[in-house]
């Protein structure tokens, strides 16, 4: 039951772990699942165990890597293509930490195929699409394909204030640094970096978050890329702080060459 399921990296990438979330039986089967599955590449011998389950069978579901290290699942449909008014609106956070899902707030828009998630510079993520088989519940009327967007705004975004970081290179070299200004970098604690999404048929093949090594002097923050090609590949990145409180930053641009 893996068709039309996604996939994940999780954060951070260096750890090596994988998600596969939900999925169904091959093409139109009504057959979907609730399973979440991890494998450790880190492993002697890796192989698939589970993770927590979801509350229904969900093909399609939406996975985006946020700047905090969880990671927002939303959306789907238990049967294809949204068929039988089968969309699911809900919404959950996944803790690798602690390998479980905490609920927030819920899509008002179903999603299912041609849908896809982005994590915005800001912090947020938006949801688009969908391509609905049929428009309601007795498969009598024809889908129409989804144009309404929706943008999520996680919790980390409601506490009373967050870093801010500015002034730094746009280009980093692998094995090299940059410093940027942040008021707050006495009370920073992660520094990612994270490959803007590329979202189709519930894959994002460049989807991932890569923790950068740091250093702090007064309100100076030092990063440094790692070296490894196929960890850090060349593209443009967003540049994410954390604070003590998880609370990100705005993203900065950078690409490594």
């Amino acid at each position: 039951e893996m068709e039309t399921s996604g996939t994940v990296l999780l954060p951070p990438a260096q750890d090596e772990k994988f998600m596969v979330i939900g999925g169904g039986g091959v093409g139109e089967s009504k057959l979907s699942s609730n399973r979440t599955r991890i494998v450790d590449m880190k492993a002697d011998s890796p192989k698939f165990v589970d993770g927590p389950t979801l509350e229904k069978g969900t093909r399609y579901p939406q996975a985006s890597i946020l700047p905090d290290d969880s990671v927002l699942v939303s959306g789907g449909s238990e049967d294809y293509r949204g068929r039988g008014d089968s969309n699911i609106l809900q919404a959950r956070l996944y803790h690798p930490d602690t390998n479980t899902f905490e609920s927030v707030a819920d899509p008002l828009v179903g999603r299912n195929y041609h849908s896809g998630s982005l994590l915005l510079p800001d912090g947020r993520v938006m949801f688009f699409g969908s391509d609905s088989l049929y428009g309601d519940k007795a498969n009598t009327k024809p889908g129409v394909f989804e144009q309404r967007i929706e943008i999520y705004t996680p919790p980390y975004l409601y506490r009373d204030s967050r870093p801010s970081l500015s002034g730094g290179p746009q280009t980093i070299a692998r094995g090299a640094s940059g410093t940027f200004t942040s008021p707050q970098a006495s009370v920073i604690k992660k520094v990612r970096l994270i490959r803007p999404s590329a979202s189709t048929h519930v894959t994002d093949v460049d989807q991932r978050s890569i923790e950068l090594k740091f250093t702090v002097s007064g309100d100076k923050v030092k990063v440094t890329v790692p070296e490894n090609k196929n960890l850090v590949q060349s593209g443009w990145y967003m540049l994410f702080v954390d604070d003590d409180q998880g609370t990100p930053s705005k993203a900065q641009w950078v690409r490594v060459p």
